[in-house]
């Protein structure tokens, strides 16, 4: 079965946001052995779903379009496309479509992508735009500059994406996911929009954080200053400072929210109220860089806080330690722990 991630990656070439390095996450996937059986299931079924029972009507030019993309894939002998490059393989044999994956593959996603918008009266082939995607691993934090002035501060595990040229369009427009808080610049006439798996926030100009990581099912919309706007397929809530709605939820709702727990972390303070051992754990993980291997029965007991700044692990630790009832070690970038 094609992988989650991989399958993600092909519904954002169709939508028109896949990075140059998006494609070449997909070719070294593509390349590896074994895989060019699924892919070529994979868009058999594709083929078969979008063209085999409902073929697009096309006009001149587009049936000429198709058809020397049919030509090029059938008969290209070379090794290379724009985004893929198809790596020479020792001792093994492919299928005629694998062969012609390389080339077949791009052009044949984006033309899935434009048979839809013909189908909605759009004959506009899609254009893979340049994006810029910015990280924040495991232990770190980044802040970011727009062009527009805005500013993004990242939290660990993060990261969002825009065109390069995001500010020329009708709207400005990023991707996040993990964590995020954004204070947007005001551009008369031009909204910006936070974009996550479940949700879009649309602002003129104001501050507010953005929680979103993809391990969950929920996260949040908390606003500081200004007006956010949220929506999800089916709803909607206007959210004012000392607001927030929760994202994946059935229905998007206002809720009062903790200042100190939603936007301490961006100012470099690590806290927690009320948490599980699960909880702080796992914030000490994304705040450190660190995994932690649990051993032994783990302590019930909740209701667990902390609030500390350019503390070190081994601080927060036996502070835990003492009060949870295990025992740790720190090995590089492991936290082994050994509970009584």
């Amino acid at each position: 079965m094609i992988p989650i991630n991989i399958r993600h990656l092909l519904e954002k070439v169709k939508s028109g946001d896949c990075s140059q390095e998006e494609f070449q996450e997909f070719h070294d996937w593509l390349s590896k052995p074994g895989n060019e059986d699924q892919a070529s299931e994979y868009f058999d079924r594709i083929w078969s779903e979008t063209f085999a029972k409902k073929q697009p009507k096309l006009d001149t030019d587009q049936e000429k379009l198709w058809d020397s993309i049919l030509q090029k894939a059938t008969s290209s002998k070379k090794k290379q496309t724009k985004h893929f490059t198809v790596h020479k393989r020792e001792k093994r044999s492919f299928p005629t479509w694998t062969k012609i994956a390389a080339v077949l593959v791009p052009l044949l996603v984006i033309i899935l992508f434009w048979t839809v918008k013909h189908e909605l009266g759009n004959s506009a082939i899609a254009q893979v735009k340049p994006t810029k995607t910015i990280i924040a691993p495991k232990g770190m934090k980044k802040q970011i500059t727009l062009p527009d002035g805005s500013k993004i501060k990242l939290n660990s595990g993060s990261k969002v994406t825009f065109d390069e040229d995001f500010i020329s369009g009708e709207d400005r427009i990023v991707h996040l996911e993990g964590e995020a808080f954004f204070e947007v610049t005001k551009l008369k006439g031009q909204r910006f929009k936070v974009k996550t798996k479940n949700s879009v926030i649309t602002v003129l100009g104001t501050s507010f954080s953005v929680n979103n990581y993809p391990f969950s099912n929920k996260g949040y919309v908390a606003v500081l200053t200004g007006k956010v706007d949220v929506r999800s397929q089916k709803e909607k809530v206007l959210l004012l400072p000392g607001e927030m709605t929760i994202l994946g939820s059935k229905k998007l709702e206002k809720q009062t929210f903790n200042p100190d727990e939603i936007f301490l972390w961006k100012d470099g303070v690590l806290y927690y109220h009320n948490a599980t051992l699960d909880q702080v754990f796992q914030k000490l993980e994304f705040w450190y860089g660190v995994e932690f291997l649990i051993q032994g029965k783990k302590s019930s007991r909740t209701g667990f806080s902390g609030r500390f700044k350019e503390e070190s692990l081994e601080n927060i630790l036996e502070g835990l330690a003492f009060s949870a009832g295990f025992k740790f070690d720190i090995k590089d970038k492991k936290v082994n722990i050994h509970f009584k």
